[in-house]
Parts: C-alpha cells; sequence; structure tokens
C-alpha cells in the first residue's frame, strides 16, 4: 500500500510538471510566434500604405511596383529569413502571387487557390479568408526549403485593402519544437526505498507525450535525495538524468 501511495505521488508530480512546464512552455511560446507573426505583417502592411501614400499621384501599376521593391526586400528574425508574399485577385476571381519575397518567379503567375497540402487542407484559400476577415492564422503543411522536406507550418494573413492583396508571413514549426526539446529542467526532489516504479513512471509519461524518441539527452536532471533499491532507474528515458545525493552517484541513461 505504501509503495503505491508514494507511486501515486510522483505519477501526480510528473502530471503537475507537465501541465506547469511544458504545456505553459508551449503555449507561451505559440503565442510570442504568433505576436511577432502578426506584428511583421502588420508592419508590412503600414509600410506598403507608407508607399502608397507617398506615390499616390502615380497610377495602380506603378504603385504597385513600388510596393512590390519595398515589400520584396523586407527581412525579419534572428536569421533575416522571415520573408512576405501576397495574393490578389481580378474580378472573375483567378487568384494571383502579387509577389514572393524570396521566389521572384512567382511574381504575377496564377495559382490555385483550392490546391491542398499533404493533409488535405486548402491552406491558400483559408489564408485569402482570413486576411479578407481582418486578419488571421492559418496552419497547414509545406515543403521546407532549406531542408526538402514537408513540415508544418504557423502563417499570419492581413488585407491591404487599398490594393486588394492579403500579405502573409508564415513560420515553420518544426523549429519551435526543436526550441522546446532544447528546454533543460532541474527538479530536486526526495525518494525513499519504497519508490522502485521512479524510472518507469517517469519515462513513460514521456514517451506518451512525446513518443519513442523522447526528448534531447539530460533535457531533464533530477537531483534526487534519499535512498534507492537497484530498480530505481528501470527503464529510465535517455532525456533524464539522475543523481542520487545521498550516495554520491550519478546515473545516466
Amino acid at each position: 500500500l505504501t509503495t503505491l501511495i508514494l507511486s501515486s505521488i510522483l505519477y501526480i508530480d510528473l502530471k503537475k510538471f507537465e501541465n506547469e512546464l511544458i504545456v505553459s512552455t508551449k503555449d507561451d511560446t505559440l503565442k510570442t510566434i504568433k505576436n511577432e507573426l502578426k506584428q511583421n505583417v502588420e508592419l508590412a502592411i503600414k509600410t506598403a500604405k507608407a508607399v502608397i501614400n507617398l506615390e499616390k499621384e502615380n497610377g495602380k501599376e506603378e504603385i504597385e511596383k513600388k510596393v512590390i521593391a519595398v515589400l520584396s526586400k523586407m527581412r525579419y528574425g534572428k536569421n533575416g529569413n522571415g520573408y512576405f508574399f501576397a495574393y490578389k485577385w481580378d474580378k472573375n476571381s483567378n487568384y494571383y502571387f502579387a509577389f514572393h519575397g524570396v521566389k521572384k518567379r512567382l511574381n504575377g503567375k496564377k495559382t490555385d487557390i483550392y490546391k491542398p497540402d499533404i493533409k488535405g487542407k486548402v491552406f491558400r484559400a483559408k489564408l485569402i479568408e482570413k486576411g479578407k476577415s481582418g486578419g488571421g492564422f492559418v496552419t497547414y503543411h509545406y515543403k521546407k526549403p532549406s531542408t526538402g522536406k514537408v513540415e508544418p507550418k504557423l502563417a499570419y494573413a492581413q488585407l491591404l485593402p487599398e490594393l486588394n492583396w492579403v500579405v502573409v508571413s508564415g513560420v515553420y514549426l518544426d523549429d519551435i519544437n526543436k526550441k522546446l526539446n532544447s528546454i533543460i529542467t532541474k527538479i530536486d526532489t526526495q525518494i525513499s526505498n519504497l519508490d522502485r516504479s521512479f524510472g518507469t513512471l517517469e519515462s513513460g509519461e514521456i514517451a506518451r507525450l512525446y513518443g519513442d524518441a523522447g526528448l534531447s539527452e539530460d533535457t531533464i536532471t533530477y537531483n534526487i535525495t534519499g535512498v534507492a533499491g537497484q530498480s530505481f532507474g528501470t527503464f529510465l528515458s535517455k532525456l533524464l538524468f539522475v543523481a542520487i545525493i545521498l550516495f554520491i552517484m550519478r546515473v545516466k541513461y
């Protein structure tokens, strides 16, 4: 009975850790990414409007050229790899790329906004819908240029009414997951010789959250004070680094 009670306490502690650290950190990270995406698109919109105001004496075609020239060069992010693109449409509801920040060959090219991604989402149509309705986020899957692999992506779209464009920018979510996986956590706790299922409970919950691969090695470090039997670290995930302080023994799996 004592063993079951202590094991339950450890499980509850792990659930608390999951809710307060993993979930909270992911939510905070996504919230930050969304805020940055929205702010950068809004900045692009404001920049475009400033150019339009300066070029208002010129015709629409000339104004569009000026806006494209400016927005195509705009970059953001730590590595300067954030860019913008935009969709436009004609009176017959044909859709085109107004411009693309890194794929200049797409400028003015017609596009099928109902062509789905590998998951069946018509993301282009969704982006345009969100943009026209005041701005919003869309997640979809797209080939990442740096790896050639299809990855999940988050994008924000907003209408530029002066030109009837929907301006868009996005970020690949695999970069966010890598950032989350790099988090290093240290936990201090007590343990007794009755806590024989410690490693199994901890690692089992990690496997449930992140799959068989788990996280990067040493993502979580436990500084354990007390005594423990030889089965203490049974089935311990590779991401857990455990130090049993009382015995001054460090066990790494």
